[in-house]
């Protein structure tokens, strides 16, 4: 039998010393995420950035992170932006690299066995044309 877990615990993530919850990993988050995608293409980055985290951290939140306005720190804003999409999507990445290292305990042998025959084929070629006169 296999028991599949359902918790979905709230998501918090600390920024300067303040703790915000992130928007539920919902379909309603992703289309508001999509839609930010395709109202900012062309556009700089920054400006993404900026309304995906309107989304996952609210406009209120994001006020207080961001006082600046147009005054706040690029590297400041990615940084944060980065954090904030890697919580988000952390239990997509904890099941993408279970899935990985299920394919690489199963790929690994089959590798070593591709290795092997390789290296012993190189070596047959390399006996055979050393034995032409």
């Amino acid at each position: 039998m296999t028991r599949i877990d359902t918790d979905t615990p709230e998501v918090i993530v600390e920024i300067d010393g303040e703790e915000y919850t992130l928007a539920e990993r919902t379909i309603e988050t992703f289309e508001k995420l999509l839609s930010a995608e395709r109202e900012n293409i062309g556009k700089p980055s920054y400006k993404l950035w900026q309304a995906e985290l309107e989304i996952l951290l609210g406009k209120d939140a994001c006020r207080r992170v961001f006082p600046d306005g147009k005054k706040t720190n690029l590297d400041r804003l990615q940084r944060i932006y980065v954090g904030v999409a890697n919580a988000f999507n952390h239990v997509q990445e904890e099941l993408d690299e279970a899935r990985r290292e299920r394919l690489n305990s199963t790929v690994a042998p089959l590798t070593d066995m591709f290795r092997q025959l390789r290296a012993a084929t190189a070596g047959s070629a390399q006996r055979t044309e050393i034995a032409k006169p």
